[in-house]
């Protein structure tokens, strides 16, 4: 029955909706929801024909995947009302979002969510296009603050920010450049994986880490300067990156994850001769086990493949 129904109108005795009440509402182009919610739960929509929702100003939680449509060109704007204070989902192909001034947790600077203090990037909506500068002053770019923002080219960091959460970056299928500020010292968890465009990306020198999965996928990713100061490596850290061209490991390291290396089928690594004395695992296998699947790591002996050299 639910396949059928175009509308909804809700009367204000509903004081709350159950999980998924929505969802497969294939046609559903329109709701209404009454004063008085205050949750919008996991998968409640799951619409593909849902153009807009209007969130009411009583809403003060949306959970994950609670606003899971695609919105069309009729309406590509989600408003975040005074009443919100956490948010856990947004509608895929967003244009801007827009906040309630009164709103004491968050703002709105041309199009973008931020903390209220404007001190941390929330969300970028996805249907962003081209070329994006965060403003001054900003600290910190949040979790998946741009994930999937498939058609943004260029962004543009200031100085001001000292700390990018995971996953920010992942899915930029356009992204061809970026900066990394200096009082950066780690790139966390899936921060640029999948930025398929990337070609080139110049860490500060003062890199500590570079997290699990960091850049696996970037298949088109042909240089990183590594710098002299990291430490750790993250698992896949660098997987998938099939142009990955050449790698210094510097005399800093003490750590490189399983599958950092996977399919990088172009790379020439550099490595401290003392590394294999830095770690269990002797550097020998541990990257030659890096470039395997883990189902073949235990029926191989390792060698040194032709690829890494010493200094």
């Amino acid at each position: 029955m639910c396949g059928y129904i175009e509308k909804i109108t809700l009367p204000d005795s509903v004081s709350e909706i159950g999980r998924g009440a929505f969802s497969m509402c294939i046609k559903l182009t329109e709701v209404n929801l009454p004063e008085g919610i205050t949750r919008l739960r996991d998968t409640l929509f799951e619409c593909t024909s849902l153009k807009a929702i209007n969130i009411p100003e009583s809403v003060t939680h949306i959970e994950p995947l609670a606003l899971s449509f695609h919105t069309c060109d009729e309406s590509t704007t989600l408003y975040i009302p005074k009443s919100l204070y956490s948010i856990e989902s947004y509608p895929y192909g967003l244009k801007q979002i827009s906040v309630s001034p009164e709103n004491p947790n968050y703002c709105s600077i041309n199009g973008v969510m931020y903390s209220k203090d404007c001190s941390s990037v929330i969300k970028c909506p996805e249907g962003m296009v081209g070329e994006y500068s965060i403003p001054e002053g900003v600290k910190t770019i949040g979790e998946k603050a741009f994930y999937g923002c498939k058609a943004l080219t260029k962004i543009t960091i200031p100085d001001t920010v000292v700390n990018i959460e995971k996953q920010a970056f992942q899915n930029c299928e356009s992204l061809v450049e970026i900066n990394i500020p200096i009082g950066i010292t780690e790139i966390k968890e899936s921060v640029f994986s999948y930025c398929t465009s990337l070609e080139k990306i110049t860490l500060p020198d003062n890199i500590e880490v570079i997290g699990d999965r960091a850049f696996c996928g970037s298949r088109n990713l042909k240089e990183v300067n590594l710098g002299s100061k990291l430490k750790t490596l993250g698992i896949s850290a660098f997987s998938v990156c099939e142009e990955l061209r050449r790698l210094v490991i510097p005399q800093s390291i003490k750590y490189i994850g399983d599958d950092a290396f996977l399919w990088c089928s172009s790379l020439s690594l550099t490595v401290p001769k003392r590394y294999q004395d830095r770690i269990t695992l002797s550097l020998k296998a541990k990257l030659c086990v890096a470039l395997l699947p883990k189902f073949l790591r235990k029926k191989i002996v390792p060698f040194t493949p032709y690829k890494i050299t010493y200094y």
